[in-house]
């Protein structure tokens, strides 16, 4: 009794299979980081629009890119010493707190990105999984 199995299809679908996988765990590294835009936005003080604005995913060569580019977001995320700040510093003038008031005590900061992403990661592992059962075909 001889048995033959072709074996052309198999190695043809293996040899294709790094290309797909890095396809679809990239679009899946998107899918992530996309998430966790949305929920530091969600998180980041509403008192500008501007650090929310500033809450960008950029895809690069290796991955995927969470970029926070206004200056008060490494401040907000970090913490700093609490300080007095004038009007003039503040870009949202028409916030009725604020009317009437030349200097403001700034005491508290609040993280945005960390807690975004501890609140994503527990997605991470499906993210993934799913983009592997993608790129294999099922």
């Amino acid at each position: 009794m001889v048995i033959k199995v072709n074996m052309a299809g198999v190695i043809s679908r293996l040899e294709g299979l790094p290309q797909k996988m890095n396809k679809e765990l990239s679009e899946g590294g998107g899918e992530f980081m996309k998430a966790v835009q949305k929920s530091a936005k969600l998180r980041a003080p509403k008192d500008t629009k501007e650090l929310r604005e500033s809450i960008i995913t950029v895809k690069t060569k290796n991955g995927w890119d969470l970029i926070v580019a206004s200056k008060q977001g490494f401040y907000q995320e970090e913490g700093f010493k609490p300080h007095w700040i004038h009007k003039s510093q503040i870009k949202a003038t028409n916030n009725p707190r604020l009317q009437g008031k030349d200097f403001f005590f700034v005491s508290k900061s609040k993280p945005f990105v960390g807690p975004a992403l501890e609140h994503n990661l527990s997605n991470l592992s499906n993210i993934l999984s799913k983009s592997i059962d993608k790129a294999i075909g099922n």
